[in-house]
């Protein structure tokens, strides 16, 4: 994959990152406790992982999205602070998007950063700084991942198909896609990987098939399946029974609806959880912010990115049937 091919290896490749971080770390080769924040696609996470390859030092990442309970905190995290490190030196945390981390697990958190702190460190990453609890918040480094210029994008993405000899895909092209994709770098190398494989030079109607997934039906539907499936948990089983079973014929309709969209616009199969968020918050900031760090969300769209990575069937209703009846 492109993406991993070109991720950064050294600080300086990392576009518009804050010149304190390399220098801090190049003088002392220690850290404190670490926390990144900033758009999706900024450098978080590969600087993150820069850190941990230049000091050298035995490290544990999570994914704080798919593990964000107070259990692994005080499981995975804790067991793996309280030993001593192998060579020595520190250890490292990186908790990657751990603004999904729940308020109870950050406070369990806090606890363990205090008291592991001379054994070691954390690094945390995520988008949305109003979600970290302030007591985090005072025991790192913060610092915040600006969006790059497109100009910079341009030039990055210009890298990359001279490196890769990419010819179908011209300088509009690739200003096309950072519009569609800004200021998210990762979402803009995918695309030109995606559009690589176009037979011929890339035309009009193929930049626009990287964007036309229809995220307004989506929303709709789900708004629509949550209203009906609140109004199947207030009927009686017995006395409604012919009620619930039209309101399940009918979820059932608004899921294969979602299914079809995926399977007729996604040419390849791959949407992000980043991409369709975005559209649920231009559609309604509410429940964007209601859906966004709820578990189920978060599971729906790990495994539909799973089941888009392998291009296998999609169950789409099984999939979002536990965050819509559940919630």
């Amino acid at each position: 994959m492109l993406v991993e091919d070109y991720r950064p290896k050294e600080f300086c490749d990392v576009i518009g990152l804050d010149e304190s971080i390399p220098k801090s770390i190049n003088n002392t080769g220690k850290i404190n406790h670490l926390l990144f924040m900033g758009s999706a696609g900024t450098g978080k996470t590969t600087t993150a992982k820069i850190i941990i390859n230049k000091l050298q030092v035995e490290s544990l990442e999570l994914n704080a999205s798919d593990e964000r309970g107070i259990n692994v905190i005080r499981e995975k995290v804790k067991s793996f602070a309280m030993t001593q490190s192998l060579n020595g030196k520190f250890k490292i945390i990186f908790l990657d998007e751990a603004d999904f981390l729940t308020p109870e697990a950050q406070n369990s958190l806090r606890n363990l950063m205090e008291k592991y702190e001379k054994n070691c460190r954390f690094i945390l990453t995520g988008n949305y700084s109003n979600k970290f609890v302030e007591a985090i918040k005072s025991r790192c480094d913060n610092y915040y991942f600006k969006n790059p210029t497109k100009e910079q994008i341009l030039e990055r993405l210009t890298y990359v198909i001279q490196k890769e000899s990419i010819t179908n895909i011209s300088e509009e092209n690739l200003k096309k896609i950072i519009e569609i994709n800004y200021p998210d770098i990762r979402s803009c190398i995918k695309s030109v990987e995606r559009l690589s494989y176009i037979e011929g030079n890339v035309k009009e109607s193929d930049l626009e098939n990287i964007s036309n997934l229809d995220s307004k039906k989506i929303f709709k539907n789900i708004v629509l399946c949550r209203e009906k499936a609140s109004k199947i948990k207030k009927l009686d089983p017995q006395e409604n029974y012919e009620e619930i079973k039209e309101l399940n014929k009918e979820i059932k309709k608004l899921f294969e609806e979602i299914r079809q969209i995926y399977l007729d616009d996604c040419n390849d199969l791959k949407v992000t959880l980043h991409t369709l968020l975005k559209s649920f918050k231009e559609e309604n900031i509410s429940l964007y912010e209601e859906l966004q760090y709820t578990e189920g969300f978060c599971k729906v769209f790990n495994v539909i990115d799973e089941y888009h990575a392998l291009h296998k069937y999609i169950p789409i209703e099984a999939m979002f049937k536990e965050f819509i009846f559940d919630m």
